[in-house]
């Protein structure tokens, strides 16, 4: 092959890539639009159901709007200060915004893992704390919706304390907020 057909074929490679990236992730209205709101309302009311709209729409004013929402609907203290981007997610639902902001134990950023095997930080602890009757967070992961204990050595799901919404999330870190 030539050094320009080599060229030419990676040149093709990129331009495909691209086209398949722009079109899965560009949300499209019924018109084939391909253009992006301004507010998180207007978008997720144009594209549904979306659990990483941030790619698309992550600036500082979404978060400030997001934030005054959860401030306006008292789930955050009115004297809460997030000033990154980071600080608050949010994502839609339905055509709804739902937000979450990180603090302590709070995993925003991952879905509710409901899995029951034990994972390797889960066996260590329970190795050197054989029977214990609850196992930390930093040992089962932030995003476990059981509580995990020790019986003997083994990892035991013990019960389940958070609820998922059909989206897989923890129902009590998400928020459905509204427009002011």
């Amino acid at each position: 092959m030539t050094k320009s057909a080599t060229r030419l074929r990676m040149i093709m490679s990129l331009l495909s890539a691209f086209y398949l990236n722009t079109a899965c992730t560009t949300p499209r209205d019924d018109s084939g639009s391909t253009a992006v709101p301004a507010s998180p309302y207007a978008y997720c009311e144009k594209v549904r159901t979306m659990d990483s709209p941030e790619a698309v729409m992550l600036n500082s004013a979404n978060t400030e709007e997001i934030v005054q929402a959860l401030k306006r609907g008292r789930i955050l203290d009115a004297s809460a200060n997030f000033t990154s981007t980071d600080a608050c997610r949010w994502r839609c639902m339905d055509g709804s915004v739902y937000a979450c902001c990180t603090g302590a134990n709070l995993p925003c950023d991952v879905k509710a893992d409901t899995s029951r095997t034990p994972s390797h930080g889960m066996t260590q602890y329970c190795t050197e704390n054989p029977n214990t009757p609850s196992i930390p967070a930093y040992a089962t992961g932030r995003a476990t919706v059981y509580l995990w204990k020790c019986s003997g050595t083994t990892p035991v799901a013990d019960k389940q304390v958070l609820q998922l919404d059909k989206r897989g999330y923890q129902v009590d870190f998400w928020h459905r907020v509204g427009p002011g």
